[in-house]
């Protein structure tokens, strides 16, 4: 079996601006390829190893706001073109974002219904 056949969670394509914040370095303005609720692909970064753990900021800026999604997480698979990155831990307000994003970004949102689960009770949420 494939490593992208394994994904349970739907992908997006997705593209915005990610800051990632490692111990030893930061990198800005990283370019996103696709995104779903439980990670993200950035192309071109490709000398980080996997397990690298981050503080990634996503940000999804228009003409009417200045939005920011703070989600701390690892490389989880690396390809010749780039790092696929989980999300470990995020707010609930941010997992809320990153639904909406997915659904509107969605080919099939009514498929999307099954693989999203209520909502947990606490103020920080680790996606499984």
């Amino acid at each position: 079996m494939k490593q992208d056949d394994r994904r349970k969670d739907s992908r997006v394509i997705f593209t915005t601006t990610i800051d990632l914040c490692f111990h030893d370095e930061t990198i800005n303005n990283c370019r996103t390829r696709d995104l779903s609720c439980k990670g993200v692909f950035i192309p071109g970064l490709v000398h980080r190893p996997i397990g690298n753990k981050c503080r990634l900021v996503i940000r999804l800026t228009n003409s009417k706001s200045d939005l920011q999604i703070e989600v701390k997480g690892q490389i989880a698979r690396k390809t010749n073109d780039g790092c696929a990155f989980h999300f470990d831990e995020m707010d609930l307000d941010s997992f809320q974002h990153l639904k909406n994003i997915v659904y509107f970004n969605s080919n099939s949102p009514d498929q999307l219904n099954e693989e999203f689960f209520e909502t947990p009770p606490d103020e920080t949420f680790t996606p499984e």
